[in-house]
């Protein structure tokens, strides 16, 4: 018998270690075992080349189920075993499958490792040391199923399972004290937020660049927006630890602009422990610079959570003499009191942050227009210190005015250093690359809701000179649009800080607001103010929906115009609901579908959950996308289960049928809900592609630019009636009559049809419920009441 023993244990070993190796390797290799169905496989050549194999998509099961990319596909640090991924520090028991199964008493490891200084994972398994235990009560010992050491039958032995992770959970958080973390609050973002100063401090290279990134720790993703000066062609935003290990780098796309926006999807536990600590930092590389020009530490501020306006602080003279107290650059980040009439800051020099002062500093901080003085203040910085905050009270109007308009300047010197050295830069509203917009449903109106299906959507821009762009489109409407208006929260005492109906027409506010006061811009970028809609029916709200912003997302947000609308009127037949939203679609290079919805009014959704990732209560809802052949709508992909009241993700294997539905306008996208099952509001997809015209009408072509899906309100060749837009050749039954009318859309003008009825022989025609021609009844058909019937079938 112990001979059997020591042999299974054996054997188990054996096969663990080559486990073991396999996951290592796999890793090193970068050989990599695609569980999406349908991707091809990824391998690593002789030349270190990487090479994409796409085979011919197989015919998919319908209704598809979207699978989440396995993690070790997306270039994630961690450790592959078998078929499971594993994320840095998780730790489990290994599973070799029948006959040995789980094997308790040996615990693996994903230990963190750098190789030619990028971060990865190597596997570790330890046996498990059972100590010499005594229970009370003359008890013996017992070993349980699922655990590998012996304990006393009366002992709670749940906490001494070792515990199995895989990257799912987060370990708990600890914020310093000037961690900007918005969770648990009303703000439209929740997460962590972090700011980095990148100057030549840290790098070698002699250089006068500068610049501000501004991050998002959200869901496990890192979203961020760059601000440069003075940088020539960036190339790469480069994450390192503190021993200037690469943790992940992100190509620049738009070389010409002064503003970088990324993510960094599926940040490692590890390396997020280590941003909460200070110990991860961010680099441009650049032509002439390869290695990096400019570098520096994200941390945490206060400030963050509450910053509508900033200062990118440069050396006024270019070739000047650099102060060694002030650095080479530096940011402010300011805020409005919710009166307007004092201004908040806090200032972050590169000579305070990365240096070893012995001594305070004092500091002159002044507000300019042109070379006149409008504000000065003399501050002192301990050496402790590595930000500057103060308080600007009663700001008076003209100067409020000024800063909105971006027409301020501010300049930063040393007390009795004069302008040696001095740091000057413009105040302007905060940059983001986050998308800022608005879903409208009744469900949001004031005094009560409403459920009339109609919804609207809304997006907007911020300038730098303060001029809030904007377009709101609106559907299903039954009545005229009376006003449009954007508004503060209060829903008893309403307050109307812009009137934007004056450029509404057929369905379509579009429009500039040339000039929010400074409260107003404070509450537009924190997600403190509403658009409300007035119609004919209901003279004060029949829609409203509150602005808050979305954080960037790389293919959607580098190519969202308007999103393509959600409403309950779009169903066929039309839904009477409170419900709306809408989704942004978009085509890559490999023809893979990336989406982002945004929804309200479902289920237990409510105005707080409006611009928050927090689940609902009850989220029975399901985002689907399907094609209309021959007047039946069949969904053909279920997408991602929502959170909160949002949902994002990538499809790699859309069937070439769909792709071309959604080429010619024939394919949809709606939610459906617990109570709705066939779909509770629907959108009409118009995504123009190439993916799906390979001559065999198989393989998908890629493509070489994304081609985002446009609403089909913005489509030139639509038709407007009856108070919606309809796509080029579709075909549809108009609301006035229903059953004996056909509607079709041929360049911008709409061909209304009655039905011809055929000619019948027989003499007792009957016409069914919902049809428009009559027919001949069957054989023995008898007449009967359909209130009679309908009774009947709801007793049985």
């Amino acid at each position: 018998m112990y001979r059997a023993v020591i042999y299974t244990i054996f054997v188990g070993l054996v096969c663990l270690d080559s486990l073991v190796e396999y996951g290592v390797e796999a890793r090193r290799n970068g050989r990599k075992r695609n569980r999406n169905p349908g991707a091809g496989d990824v391998l690593s050549a002789s030349g270190g080349d990487v090479v994409k194999v796409r085979p011919t998509p197989r015919r998919p099961q319908i209704p598809l189920k979207a699978e989440v990319q396995p993690p070790h596909s997306r270039g994630v640090p961690g450790c592959t075993f078998g078929a499971d991924f594993y994320n840095l520090e998780d730790e489990w028991h290994p599973n070799l499958g029948e006959p040995f199964g789980e094997m308790v008493c040996v615990v693996c490891e994903c230990r963190p490792e750098v190789t030619d200084g990028i971060l990865s994972g190597k596997i570790s398994c330890r046996n498990i040391k059972c100590p010499d235990i005594t229970c009370p009560n003359d008890e013996d010992p017992v070993i349980k199923d699922g655990f590998c050491c012996k304990t006393c039958p009366s002992e709670d032995i749940d906490k001494e399972k070792p515990i199995q992770t895989n990257g799912s959970s987060e370990s708990h958080r600890t914020y310093p004290d000037d961690t900007a973390s918005t969770e648990g609050t009303d703000d439209t973002l929740q997460g962590e937020a972090f700011v980095s100063i990148l100057s030549g401090r840290l790098t070698s290279a002699n250089t006068r660049a500068v610049s501000r990134g501004s991050f998002l720790l959200m869901n496990n993703n890192l979203h961020f927006t760059m601000h440069v000066s003075r940088l020539s062609t960036p190339l790469e935003v480069v994450f390192t630890g503190v021993l200037n290990t690469t943790l992940h780098v992100h190509t620049v796309r738009d070389v010409d602009s002064d503003t970088i926006c990324g993510e960094w999807r599926n940040v490692p536990q590890i390396v997020s422990r280590d941003l909460r600590n200070r110990n991860i930092f961010v680099t441009l590389t650049t032509r002439s610079h390869e290695h990096g020009e400019v570098r520096g530490r994200l941390i945490p501020h206060r400030a963050l959570s509450t910053e509508s306006f900033s200062v990118l602080l440069t050396p006024k003279r270019r070739n000047g003499p650099i102060n060694g107290s002030l650095g080479k650059g530096g940011l402010v980040m300011l805020s409005s009191s919710k009166n307007g009439n004092t201004l908040n800051f806090a200032a972050l020099l590169d000579g305070l942050v990365e240096s070893e002062r012995t001594e305070d500093v004092n500091l002159v901080i002044e507000i300019t227009r042109r070379n006149d003085v409008l504000k000065r203040i003399e501050v002192t910085v301990a050496v402790e210190a590595i930000d500057v905050v103060d308080v600007l009270e009663s700001i008076p109007s003209t100067i409020k005015k000024a800063i909105t308009k971006g027409q301020l300047k501010m300049r930063v010197t040393v007390q009795e250093q004069g302008d040696l050295g001095m740091l000057v830069g413009s105040i302007t509203p905060l940059r983001t690359c986050n998308s800022i917009h608005a879903v409208l449903s009744g469900s949001q109106a004031l005094e009560r809701s409403k459920t009339t299906g109609a919804s609207g959507s809304a997006v907007f821009t911020l300038d730098d000179d303060g001029t809030i762009n904007y377009m709101v489109r609106l559907t299903g409407l039954q009545t005229e649009v009376s006003a449009i208006t954007i508004e503060m929260p209060s829903k008893n005492r309403r307050k109307i800080v812009a009137d934007i109906f004056g450029n509404y027409r057929d369905g379509l506010a579009q429009g500039k607001w040339l000039r929010p006061k400074l409260r107003d811009v404070q509450m537009f970028l924190h997600g403190e103010l509403y658009v409300n809609v007035a119609t004919g029916a209901f003279t004060t709200s029949e829609l409203r929906g509150r602005i808050v912003q979305l954080p960037y997302q790389g293919h959607i947000r580098r190519h969202a115009k308007m999103p393509i609308q959600m409403s309950g009127s779009l169903m066929d037949p039309a839904q009477e609901t409170g419900a709306a939203g809408h989704a942004w679609l978009l085509l890559d290079e490999e023809c893979s579908l990336n989406y982002e919805i945004a929804v309200v009014g479902l289920n237990s959704l409510t105005e707080d959950d409006i611009g928050t990732d927090s689940p609902p209560t009850t989220p029975h809802f399901y985002a689907e996308i399907g094609e209309i052949e021959s007047g039946e709508s069949r969904v053909r992909l279920v997408l991602n289960a929502f959170r909160g009241n949002s949902a994002r993700g990538t499809l790699t294997d859309v069937n070439p049928g769909l792709l071309e539905s959604m080429d010619r306008g024939q394919a949809f996208i709606q939610i459906s809900t617990k109570n709705h099952r066939e779909g509770e509001i629907r959108g009409q997809i118009i995504l123009p592609n190439t993916c799906h015209g390979a001559s065999n009408g198989n393989n998908l072509v890629p493509v070489n630019d994304p081609m985002p899906a446009i609403n089909v309100d913005d489509d030139p060749n639509s038709c407007f009636f009856e108070g919606r837009y309809h796509a080029p050749m579709s075909t549809w039954s108009p609301d006035y009559d229903r059953n004996c009318t056909t509607c079709t859309c041929k360049k911008t003008v709409t061909i209304c049809d009655p039905v011809i009825c055929p000619e019948l022989s027989c003499d007792n025609p009957v016409t069914a419920p919902g049809e428009c021609c009559p027919s001949c009844p069957k054989p023995g058909w008898q007449p009967k009441l359909f209130k009679t019937r309908l009774s009947v079938i709801g007793l049985s």
